[in-house]
């Protein structure tokens, strides 16, 4: 589990050496992160990204299938 500013957020697997990411993508609950594994974003709009690399550019990708017709997913670049 992650806390953070908006609350707890649970994650199947966490490896405690290696990086991850909280992702916010408001009103996509049921999305999946590809990138993670089987995790999915919950009914606030949060998940966890495991199994990063640190120190590079990772692709943290979300499979809208799942998700209400109305959502879109944009690219952002960080």
């Amino acid at each position: 589990m992650v806390l953070h500013k908006e609350g707890i957020t649970f994650s199947p697997q966490l490896d405690l050496n290696s990086p991850i990411a909280l992702i916010n993508a408001p009103n996509a609950q049921g999305a999946t992160v590809t990138s993670g594994g089987t995790t999915h974003i919950d009914s606030r709009g949060y998940a966890i990204a495991t199994g990063l690399a640190p120190y590079r550019i990772n692709d943290v990708t979300l499979d809208p299938t799942g998700t209400s017709m109305d959502v879109e997913l944009k690219i952002m670049w960080l």
